[in-house]
């Protein structure tokens, strides 16, 4: 690795630790505004799980207005991806389990 490349990954945020901060913003302060906020950076950047996390807070109007039709292609794309959790939620969705 050259020290460019090294400076630059120093300053290329990783999206794991947006996803991070917003799960502890979320679980233990409650703050969903700002974990919208720090999920959504983190899905700018491809972070497959922000994406199911995002899409839930839009589900249920948490920090974000709800917004049924961006929760589901949030929860689209985290599915093509693999996110099992996804996968079982746009089932639900579809399926008329989930309101």
């Amino acid at each position: 690795m050259g020290i460019f490349s090294g400076i630059k990954s120093f300053f290329t945020p990783d999206p794991e630790v947006d996803f991070q901060f917003g799960l502890r913003e979320e679980t233990l302060s409650a703050n969903y505004a700002k974990a919208a906020w720090l999920y959504q950076k983190a899905v700018d950047r491809g972070h497959v799980k922000a994406k199911y996390f995002l899409a839930v807070l839009y589900l249920m109007g948490r920090g974000v207005t709800e917004d049924r039709d961006k929760a589901t292609g949030l929860l689209k794309e985290s599915a093509a991806a693999g996110y099992n959790k996804a996968q079982k939620l746009l089932s639900d969705i579809q399926s008329g389990e989930f309101r």
